[in-house]
């Protein structure tokens, strides 16, 4: 497990740090503005993306540890056939609405078939990475995540750099790595025979009771994740949304360590719910567990609000965006709260009671919605990053009431704040006192 987490952490924090690297760069050839409409590109394809893949591919992980590969192969092929139809369907609907209502997005027309396709093949790629990280097959894993990030940087320095496509150079960049990966995954895929072209309606119907609640649920944490885009644009303006956005950038810092974390851990911990025998020592493992790496999650985000300021502080971007700094620790600390709550999930999904997510991203969005509205009437710009630190602090509150409902765990008792060790030291003092 800790070599794993090393490469996953090494592979991540590299393909964070080239976009990271690439930012100043790019910042020099585009404005505020275009961070904007950049945003607005990723938000979209953030809240289609449910729509067409339907969260289908979070069913895999659930069964993956439980059936032969047979059956793996068979519901695989199944999701990516069933992915396949939706986004045809979504295709035509997204057009359709387009023509309907007009430019609702203010992007070219191109980008309104291009964005379905983005959520069509990033799908196919997670679904490999899926496979990839529950076979433990860590380098290969990061392997295919820098090939797809060294695409992406290639393609963008040509289109923005030399060609002066602007912020469509970004998004063209984008495109072309996530088309490119989702080949190499379906090749993958059907050489190691984890496709067998068998659709069952059986497997698909299981998919779909089970991710059902959580595609609502996961464009509840759209939502809540990327609305506030849409309030700063029209309640203060794109240049402002394009140092918010910028501010965001440095938070994915901390998104890519937890990253790493989760593709280590998270099958580590369903592994262990899934045992029926579960003892009374590893569940308070489990808990210990869930807690140090909240704390560390928590410390890691005042560290990336200190030094994204200070980047911005020694003329890392140009001077236009001085302002992000405002946002970074904010964003960074809402994703440590994200990486929390992901973390609790397994002890709801691996019940398959999946509802109790919905009903908590669901509190959570319309909480989202008031404070976005609220608070940046009242303090600007810096009120979505507050709405969002809240929002997400209640969720993982929420999860942990609803997990501990399904899936009982010594959340409370003592013993899960005690350090082994010291627990052990301090009973060895009290006996040598008596």
């Amino acid at each position: 497990m800790i070599a794993n987490f090393g490469i996953y952490f090494s592979t991540n924090i590299l393909n964070k740090a080239i976009p990271f690297l690439l930012l100043p760069i790019i910042a020099r050839y585009l404005e505020p503005e275009d961070f904007g409409k950049l945003a607005i590109f990723s938000t979209a394809i953030i809240f289609l993306k449910p729509a067409i893949d339907l969260a289908l591919i979070s069913y895999v992980t659930v069964e993956f540890y439980q059936h032969e590969k047979e059956h793996i192969a068979s519901l695989n092929s199944t999701i990516v056939l069933a992915i396949l139809g939706n986004f045809i369907f979504i295709s035509i609907l997204f057009l359709g609405a387009r023509y309907l209502f007009g430019d609702f997005l203010a992007l070219p027309l191109r980008f309104y078939f291009l964005i379905p396709l983005v959520c069509l093949t990033s799908s196919i790629f997670l679904l490999h990475l899926i496979i990839l990280r529950n076979t433990h097959q860590a380098f290969e894993f990061g392997v295919l995540q820098t090939i797809a990030t060294i695409i992406n940087f290639a393609v963008s320095l040509l289109l923005v750099v030399s060609l002066k496509y602007d912020w469509e150079g970004r998004a063209i960049a984008e495109i072309s790595a996530n088309c490119s990966m989702a080949l190499v995954a379906i090749f993958y895929l059907n050489k190691y025979k984890y496709l067998s072209y068998h659709f069952s309606f059986e497997k698909l119907k299981a998919a779909i009771k089970f991710s059902f609640p959580l595609v609502l649920s996961i464009l509840f944490i759209s939502m809540i994740s990327y609305v506030d885009r849409f309030f700063i644009k029209e309640m203060v303006n794109e240049s402002a949304l394009g140092l918010y956005a910028i501010g965001f950038s440095f938070g994915l810092i901390l998104k890519s360590i937890i990253h790493s974390f989760e593709q280590v851990f998270t099958p580590w911990i369903y592994q262990h719910l899934s045992e029926k025998d579960a003892t009374k020592i590893k569940k308070l493992k489990l808990v210990r567990f869930t807690y140090l790496y909240s704390i560390i999650l928590l410390i890691l985000a005042i560290g990336i609000g200190i030094g994204g300021n200070f980047l911005l502080y020694i003329n890392f971007l140009p001077s236009k965006f001085i302002g992000a700094g405002s946002f970074i620790f904010w964003i960074a600390l809402s994703f440590a709260f994200w990486g929390i709550a992901d973390i609790i999930i397994p002890y709801i999904s691996i019940t398959k009671k999946t509802r109790f997510t919905l009903i908590s991203t669901g509190i959570g969005c319309i909480v989202n919605l008031i404070f976005n509205y609220l608070f940046i009437g009242w303090f600007g710009t810096i009120g979505a990053a507050y709405s969002k630190v809240i929002t997400v602090f209640v969720i993982v509150l929420l999860y942990l009431y609803f997990a501990n409902k399904v899936y009982p765990m010594p959340w409370f008792k003592k013993e899960a704040f005690v350090i082994p060790s010291i627990q052990k030291f301090v009973k060895e003092i009290r006996q040598s006192k008596s």
